[in-house]
């Protein structure tokens, strides 16, 4: 693993660096339980300053790239913003019993809003997959929560076997 970070606040300088590179059965792929303990590979570096940050983030299994991710955050304005994306192959990175929600190629897309006057606007929080599909968006505030979710696992054709403590169960 080599990391590198630097912090320059009177400059609003942030940045870092971590690289972990390891062959297979190694303590990441032990720590995450990955199937099969795979070689992990995974990059995460950010640019810019830290009230305009932007991040990546590459993970690799076998060599073979398994999800790409980028991060935007803004807190220079009054409305402070974060901006998410997650794509690939989410399945090796799950526990057994999410698998089924990951399965395939996966997207996870946020953007969020802390506003002003302190309240939390979820302008858009979308997750595909092969199976599911959900969105959201709505308001987080001190007077309540105002939230809609819309969202679809499989169709009438498609079966789906969970593992659950050795055990498979079938929706």
């Amino acid at each position: 693993m080599h990391a590198q970070w630097s912090i320059a606040p009177e400059a609003d300088g942030f940045g870092l660096s971590v690289k972990v590179d390891e062959s297979g059965e190694g303590f990441f792929a032990d720590l995450i339980d990955i199937p099969g303990r795979p070689a992990f590979q995974a990059e995460i570096a950010t640019n810019g300053p830290l009230s305009a940050l932007a991040a990546d983030l590459n993970i690799a299994l076998d060599g073979r790239q398994a999800a790409t991710g980028q991060l935007l955050l803004n807190l220079e304005d009054a409305n402070q913003t974060v901006e998410a994306k997650l794509r690939g192959q989410l399945a090796p990175l799950m526990p057994d019993l999410v698998v089924p929600f990951v399965a395939g190629n996966s997207e996870f897309n946020l953007r969020a809003i802390r506003q002003a006057n302190g309240n939390f606007l979820i302008e858009a929080a979308d997750f595909t997959s092969a199976l599911t599909r959900f969105s959201a968006s709505g308001t987080y505030a001190e007077a309540g929560v105002d939230l809609t979710v819309d969202g679809q696992f499989g169709d009438a054709d498609t079966q789906v076997a969970f593992s659950r403590m050795g055990r498979i169960s079938s929706v």
